[in-house]
């Protein structure tokens, strides 16, 4: 979760944000085709369990470690959201994230595809790597993490998380109703 608020556009982060930029601009196009009205009619309750094996830094920095993570969160029937996960951090130190969020089903009526957004606070960047993530107060930061994700089926999904302009999360999801 290295600079999880930090934004500096270097090239990669750049084209990051193009990508999806031009992902947005595709699934507005699409929705438009099919006429969906913007409204989800549909209880979006449920239990999810996320699991992160490989996590992509833009950087490359020697000291980087892969981030392995583990996490829960409770869905309600609107999409808002709450939940934890622990990981270690991108040079290896234990780590805990507690957020809050919404996820949006289906955005623009894109079928199987979803979006969501959580923010919290990260815990775990201390000694010398407390400068890696800011503001950061004996080891607390505040993180900002969209996502997007495809539903394989109903109860699976993969999802792409963008750690600031520092990385790419790929992760596992998991649904429980």
């Amino acid at each position: 979760m290295h600079d999880a608020l930090m934004m500096p556009c270097g090239w990669k982060g750049c084209v990051t944000a193009l990508f999806m930029a031009l992902l947005t601009g595709s699934c507005q196009a699409q929705a438009q085709e099919a006429g969906w009205d913007g409204r989800r009619d549909e209880d979006l309750s449920h239990t999810e369990f996320v699991l992160s094996p490989f996590t992509y830094h833009f950087s490359g920095r020697e000291g980087h470690t892969n981030v392995f993570l583990v996490g829960a969160s409770r869905v309600d029937s609107e999409g808002w959201l709450a939940g934890g996960s622990l990981f270690r951090n991108s040079f290896g130190q234990p780590s805990a994230y507690a957020f809050v969020g919404h996820e949006y089903a289906e955005p623009w009526g894109v079928r199987s595809f979803y979006y969501a957004w959580t923010a919290g606070l990260i815990y775990g960047y201390k000694g010398e790597h407390k400068d890696e993530i800011k503001p950061n107060l004996a080891g607390f930061a505040p993180g900002l993490i969209p996502r997007v994700g495809y539903q394989m089926n109903p109860d699976v999904s993969f999802e792409v998380a963008t750690l600031g302009f520092a990385a790419l999360m790929f992760n596992l999801n998991f649904k429980v109703k």
